[in-house]
């Protein structure tokens, strides 16, 4: 069984007034991907069920820039991203792909055994653009602000038991 699911976003600040920051406005408007994907293929096979999952996250960007030269419109909106990769500037990234798999073999109907990971090729994330050097930032070698985390693969051993 395939299945497939997109999704596309695409979101403006209308009004921010005076109090919203820039770096706000600009996350509202690009920190979620504008597109987001999940292809997920299900197989079954006697007692066996195999799948795998490709997961699709569009650009997005981080706000953090402290300079911009740009006026904002009459409702603190209209800014523009300065995506150069330096520090302190806006966090502007490329699309992603993760990929998931798992096997799951069921001994009768009440006991399953199901190995699995998620993120099989141990994405981290971008980079962080603000420790390009190492020397200043939190000193994360990766980005934590980014829709699908820092952490790497995820691989697991589960039992699950059902007794209806």
């Amino acid at each position: 069984m395939l299945t497939a699911a997109w999704n596309w976003t695409e979101t403006e600040v209308d009004d921010a007034g005076d109090e919203v920051a820039r770096n706000t406005v600009l996350e509202l408007e690009n920190f979620n991907p504008d597109h987001r994907g999940i292809f997920t293929y299900n197989h079954f096979l006697n007692n066996w069920r195999f799948l795998a999952r490709a997961s699709y996250y569009g650009e997005w960007t981080v706000g953090n820039f402290s300079g911009d030269p740009t006026d904002p419109g009459p409702n603190g909106t209209n800014y523009t991203m300065d995506c150069v990769q330096a520090n302190f500037n806006d966090k502007c990234y490329d699309p992603e792909w993760l990929f998931d798999l798992e096997a799951a073999y069921s001994f009768n109907d009440t006991w399953t055994a199901i190995v699995g990971a998620q993120n099989v090729f141990d994405e981290f994330g971008p980079i962080d653009q603000d420790n390009l050097d190492g020397t200043i930032g939190s000193g994360n070698t990766y980005d934590t602000q980014n829709p699908f985390g820092f952490d790497g693969g995820f691989w697991y051993l589960r039992v699950v038991a059902d007794f209806e």
